[in-house]
């Protein structure tokens, strides 16, 4: 019978439906054709040939997921000593290893086989022998029927079975994000192997020219990828918008599921292998990673390091937060994240503050008593962070685990001025040019490169 069709085709063909048609191409096996139909009804026969579809295709998407993953997987082992800029908002946050995002990509897509696998489990449902609705009077061992067909389980209600399309739903759904991861996934890759970032580069195969520009190479997979997925959510909202509405048993409106579904298996089909292509022979460019980490960075380091000196974490959030701006208005961090050493203070009174190469004044006023208390710790510690050679190495972001310290051992290093006791000071709050209230604190910046306490 597949010869014949596949020989004559179905185009025409003067039968109704294809159930019409094998039965018509079994006539000449004698009365036994006829019977074929027995018990059944053209509801629950194109709702079990429908589902073992979706059995078939839910198996096949699944291969071409993991073959994604596997792809995605091996290009995080070309990237497992490859430091990266880690984004928040599109702005660069903290290093992480170019293996970190590609593995953040194989996660989505884990948990996508997963929902295709239980849409596939959804699909494996028997409604074959529910007649029309009302079932069928013959007694049709129903679990042979299961058993040479392929499916998990036989339907427990017949009127439910003839119209349930809950797991082509299930099918969209999980479709529709892959879609989405993949559309993801395909930004990433246009973002990162333009020139404004360079950190990938796709291969020539994946990849087209310009009919007029020579030099470009478009990441035509991750765009048409990228463009696929809005047909993919769009298949789901079709066949939402078809059930709403339905009243209980078969409609003739179920035909319509047969394209959203058809439509979403044949993108997939077609864009997941393309994908895992563009990924297996893509490559990271770790130099120029290097070149675009921001010294800003190691700032959550930073404050790490001030944790882990027994500063509380809210204090060393501002102290950082303060050091960065300072930064960006001074200029005092360069490029290559150096800090420029401060000038010795020589007065032994303490009345002058020290002051930058570049002459800006390194005053501090009107902050709190713990700014003023923890910012040479900081100071030094983002001193030995940015200045040591290692600070890309993945491994090294922090100093060796130092000893707390206290409040004494600050007093000597910050260069305040002499305070008033505590018996004596105003029940006021201190403000910077208010000498009636209190004296302006002044902090000096010693040398970062001295010793800790």
């Amino acid at each position: 019978m597949q010869a014949r069709i596949s020989e004559r085709g179905l185009a025409d063909a003067p039968d109704e439906d294809i159930h019409s048609v094998i039965e018509r191409m079994l006539e000449g096996g004698g009365e036994v054709a006829g019977k074929l139909h027995t018990g059944r009804s053209r509801n629950d026969q194109s709702a079990t040939g429908v589902r073992a579809y979706g059995m078939a295709s839910t198996n096949r998407i699944e291969g071409q997921l993991r073959a994604v993953c596997q792809a995605l997987h091996d290009l995080a082992a070309k990237g497992m000593d490859a430091v990266m800029p880690g984004y928040t908002h599109l702005q660069q946050a903290q290093p992480i290893r170019a293996a970190h995002w590609a593995l953040a990509h194989a996660f989505a897509f884990l948990r996508d086989i997963e929902r295709v696998q239980r849409a596939g489990a959804a699909a494996a449902v028997l409604p074959l022998g529910s007649g029309a609705l009302a079932g069928c009077p013959f007694p049709v061992d129903r679990e042979a029927l299961r058993t040479d067909l392929g499916f998990h389980r036989v339907s427990e209600n017949s009127i439910d079975a003839v119209s349930d399309r809950d797991w082509i739903c299930d099918l969209l759904y999980a479709g529709a994000m892959i879609g989405v991861h993949l559309s993801r996934l395909s930004e990433d890759l246009v973002l990162f192997s333009s020139v404004e970032f360079g950190f990938v580069r796709l291969s020539e195969g994946y990849s087209t020219g310009s009919s007029l520009m020579p030099q470009k190479r478009n990441p035509d997979v991750a765009e048409l990828a990228r463009g696929k997925s809005g047909r993919l959510a769009g298949n789901l909202t079709t066949m939402l918008m078809l059930l709403k509405g339905l009243p209980t048993g078969y409609n003739r409106d179920l035909q319509e599921d047969k394209e959203a579904l058809f439509d979403t298996v044949d993108t997939l089909d077609l864009t997941l292998p393309a994908v895992a292509g563009a990924l297996e022979t893509a490559a990271f460019v770790p130099e120029r990673m290097r070149e675009v980490m921001n010294t800003q960075l190691l700032a959550t380091d930073v404050a790490d390091y001030l944790v882990r000196r027994g500063v509380p974490f809210r204090t060393t959030h501002e102290i950082v937060g303060r050091l960065v701006r300072r930064s960006e208005e001074s200029a005092s961090l360069s490029r290559k994240c150096h800090l420029k050493r401060s000038e010795p203070n020589t007065k032994a009174s303490g009345k002058a503050c020290a002051r930058s190469s570049t002459g800006c004044d390194r005053r501090i006023r009107g902050t709190p008593m713990a700014v003023h208390r923890y910012a040479r710790c900081a100071i030094s510690s983002m001193k030995w962070l940015l200045d040591s050679p290692n600070w890309k190495d993945p491994d090294v972001h922090v100093a060796p685990e130092p000893t707390a310290l206290t409040e004494p051992a600050y007093r000597p290093l910050l260069g305040l001025r002499r305070q008033r006791k505590a018996a004596d000071r105003p029940s006021t709050h201190r403000t910077p040019g208010n000498r009636a209230t209190g004296r302006r604190l002044r902090l000096r910046f010693p040398d970062p490169g001295a010793p800790l306490p």
